[in-house]
């Protein structure tokens, strides 16, 4: 098995565990009431997304 095959299901892996800590984020600031709390968890949406 080639290296780029093995690396494959790795790298699906992590980007689905990334979506999930996106979805987290996001599902968190939505029902987080306006405020600095808030705040932190759209700035870190927003740079889990830009890493995507």
């Amino acid at each position: 098995m080639a290296v780029s095959e093995e690396l494959v299901p790795v790298l699906e892996d992590a980007h689905q565990a990334h979506a999930a800590v996106l979805d987290r984020f996001r599902a968190d600031a939505t029902i987080t009431p306006p405020g600095p709390h808030r705040q932190m968890l759209e700035r870190q949406a927003a740079e889990v997304q830009v890493s995507l």
